[in-house]
């Protein structure tokens, strides 16, 4: 890298959506790897069955997604989104020549998000679990999963006196009170859970909030 400046580390990750194999950092040729505590940038390139993909027209947002790989169904280490008006359009040429400026999205990682807690870590590495996804801007609003891929993080050893990043609080929950399952969100004024309701004929429903608990 003579004569280049170093600014943080690069992933490269191309997302098929009829392909559920974990995604392989093109620039490595194998699981992406990177140290703790580090600034990170993700290059996305988006492809349906081998091409990639022209047209976000449908779009409203893309995200991408950091969870544990052992535990997915909990809340994102750390969410990132691009609203569809950021995405780039490129040729599938721009994405093999490999340059950071051509890809689809381009998301970046901060230091402090990257400061990961390393509970359960083997020989000093944690693998984790990037998802990229998008909401359509259908009625009613769909979303798409374009693709996942192992990201394996390292201490370094560096002693950048940073906070651990911790999963985000839960804003929703499923309780179940007298043998069936109710949905729940949270109302952080009140601090108190609402258990959602929905009444009225098809066509013609209004969703409501029953009153708070502790």
């Amino acid at each position: 890298m003579s004569g280049t400046n170093q600014t943080r580390d690069r992933v490269r990750l191309a997302f098929d959506m009829l392909d559920h194999d974990e995604a392989l950092c093109e620039i490595r040729a194998e699981a992406a790897r990177v140290w703790r505590g580090c600034d990170l940038q993700v290059e996305v390139g988006l492809f349906f069955n081998g091409t990639i993909i022209d047209s976000f027209t449908n779009l409203a947002t893309l995200y991408l997604d950091l969870v544990p790989y052992d535990d997915r169904d909990g809340a994102a280490l750390v969410s990132k989104s691009m609203a569809v008006a950021d995405l780039d359009v490129i040729t599938g040429a721009d994405w093999t020549g490999g340059t950071a400026a051509k890809c689809n999205a381009l998301f970046e990682f901060t230091k402090e998000d990257m400061q990961l807690a390393m509970t359960g870590a083997v020989e000093n590495k944690r693998s984790f679990w990037l998802v990229c996804y998008a909401v359509t801007t259908d009625t009613p609003t769909r979303y798409i999963t374009y693709g996942a891929a192992q990201l394996i993080v390292e201490e370094d050893g560096a002693q950048n006196a940073l906070g651990v990043t911790s999963p985000l609080p839960a804003s929703w929950r499923i309780k179940e009170t007298a043998g069936e399952l109710y949905l729940q969100i949270y109302n952080p004024t009140s601090a108190k859970w609402h258990t959602i309701t929905c009444t009225g004929a098809d066509g013609a429903q209004v969703l409501g909030a029953a009153a708070g608990e502790t």
